[in-house]
């Protein structure tokens, strides 16, 4: 069936009702061009073995789109079952099934191309609500390109079937020469996918204020933020809030962001739970997350809860509006890993704070920076392991303990300026008492011994008694025994240990011989020079200056 009018006349229909079959087995089942529509309503079948179930084609504008019976799409490539191209919906609803035969993958930036339940090009749809228990399904569930949606609600099931771990998506978000702006999207239903992602969003494109109260259940990345070369523009991820109930669930991450190079969002903010095979949350290397992460929910992964590769935060801002805040009863966890995994030249401006209850593994690695300190103002355990830099907060501290709980150092590695001063590390707050540290490692690298004498040299604002060992990260030449009574520390030299120790070794040989030699030197002048007839005091004077060189 084919209706269609022109620019200048469009053709006009005031209600569309279908209740029996139409079907197709070559072209468009249904289609409108330059048509004005008041009403749709399909609570019938509308199917075509080969193209479009139905095409709503440029110039068309229609108030109302209900579909509560089966629209589908036919197996050629770039076909689905409802297709809008350069037109506008009012109010789309389905409380039906929408899918389509077609098995055609995505492909990177021709991911529109895929077989899709819903494609959607260069349109606007004001409001878009997949009813509840009612089904999108496809290669790709709802394809969108170049077009805004004010509202999308999920309270059904959207879904993806594709096998493309990396590039299938149930919702698909692909920049084609203009961006997709999704105001509000909230999911209150299902997204899935068993072999690919649920959310996939290029760079380009964004949701303004996404909000889950669901379920996303996926085999890869529950949202993926990712650049396929269609834009050199920011990614922008806008507002992600997880409410108390919603949860996404991913074999990879729950929430992965590796899009450009900056970032922007108004932050994530999660009050539900993400759970994700690697991570929770994941930051790529490079990538610049110019926001912050409020947990209130649970946040687990099995390499670390959040693992940041990139950056989190925005240099020079208040530092205060970023990092990480782990708020009431928040959790941040990991099955194999650290709750926090900060790597691979990972950077966190601004603090990391808990103020809840549940304790927290926080791995700073080698080449990570945190640039504001750890907080802990809750009631439960900090566990720091520190081998990069945890810069100090506005009050000096790189520790602050200020709640009930507990911040424990499993190892902090201590590095030297280049004139030899150790960085101290300083704890504060209103219970220092309850800071401890298993180890502290001093590092070699332009270690000057002389400043290395007392506990204080090393960290300041924890009980003597709270440091259980002190130790270094060299070849094992220089030994540290540590006195908690006293809080001095005491250096001892393994000489059979390195090279130094070789050196060191060497250098008291080469004294010794030298010492002999002169010893033998001035014995021998003794004698040719003993004055037998001399005075005793001649005698003693000449002695003397002997003892002296042969002491040398």
């Amino acid at each position: 069936m084919v209706v269609y009018g022109s620019s200048s006349s469009k053709s006009t229909i005031d209600n569309f009702s279908n209740s029996g079959t139409i079907s197709s087995n070559s072209g468009e089942t249904v289609y409108f061009g330059n048509t004005e529509i008041k009403t749709f309503t399909n609570s019938g079948v509308i199917k075509s073995d080969s193209h479009q179930g139905v095409n709503i084609a440029s110039g068309t504008s229609i108030t109302n789109f209900n579909n509560s019976g089966t629209i589908q799409g036919g197996n050629q490539r770039n076909r689905a079952g409802i297709n809008i191209t350069g037109s506008t919906i009012t109010n789309f609803t389905n409380s039906g099934f929408i899918t389509t035969s077609g098995t055609f993958e995505p492909t990177g930036a021709n991911s529109i191309k895929a077989s899709s339940g819903v494609k959607l090009s260069s349109s606007y749809i004001k409001t878009f609500t997949n009813k509840s228990n009612k089904i999108i399904s496809a290669i790709t569930g709802v394809n969108i390109a170049a077009s805004t949606i004010d509202n999308f609600t999920n309270k059904g099931t959207i879904e993806s079937t594709s096998s493309n771990t990396q590039n299938g998506a149930a919702i698909n978000l692909v920049y084609l020469g203009n961006s997709t702006d999704i105001k509000t999207f909230t999911n209150e239903g299902l997204i899935k996918s068993a072999q690919a992602n649920g959310i996939a969003i290029e760079t380009g494109n964004k949701i303004e204020t996404f909000i889950n109260k669901g379920t996303i259940d996926v085999a890869n990345n529950g949202m993926m933020f990712f650049d396929a070369g269609g834009t050199s523009g920011k990614a922008d991820i806008g507002k992600i809030i997880i409410e108390s109930g919603g949860i996404i669930k991913a074999g990879n991450d729950a929430i992965h962001i590796d899009g450009s190079k900056d970032i922007i969002g108004e932050g994530i903010d999660v009050k539900g739970r993400l759970e994700g095979g690697n991570a929770g949350i994941y930051i790529g290397g490079g990538k610049n997350l110019k926001t912050s992460i409020t947990v209130s929910g649970t946040i687990q992964g099995g390499n670390g809860g959040i693992i940041n590769t990139g950056t989190i935060g925005q240099k020079d801002a208040v530092q205060q509006q970023h990092g990480i805040t782990i708020e009431n009863n928040g959790f941040i966890t990991s099955k194999n890993g650290s709750g926090i995994l900060n790597t691979d030249n990972g950077i966190i401006y601004g603090n990391i704070v808990n103020k809840s209850d549940n304790d927290l593994s926080l791995k700073n690695d080698s080449s990570g920076t945190i640039t504001s300190g750890v907080k802990n103002e809750g009631g439960g355990t900090i566990f720091v392991n520190n081998q990069g830099t945890i810069s100090k907060d506005s009050s000096g501290n790189n520790l602050t303990n200020n709640g009930s709980g507990s911040i424990v150092i499993e190892d902090w590695l201590v590095s030297s300026d280049d004139s030899g001063k150790l960085d101290t590390v300083v704890v504060g707050g209103s219970n220092t008492g309850n800071v401890s540290a298993d180890n502290i490692t001093i590092d070699e690298s332009n270690l000057d011994l002389d400043n290395l004498d007392h506990i204080s040299d090393v960290i300041t604002g924890i009980n003597n008694n709270n440091v259980s060992n002190i130790t270094t990260n060299g070849s094992g030449d220089i030994n540290l025994i540590y006195d908690p009574t006293t809080g001095k520390i005491y250096q001892s030299f393994n000489l059979n240990a390195s090279i130094s120790g070789a050196t060191f070794r060497s250098l008291i040989s080469t004294t010794t011989r030298r010492s002999t030699f002169i010893d033998n030197v001035m014995g021998n002048s003794m004698q040719s020079f003993y004055l037998g007839n001399s005075s005793r005091a001649q005698r003693m004077a000449m002695s003397e200056k002997g003892n002296l060189y042969s002491d040398a």
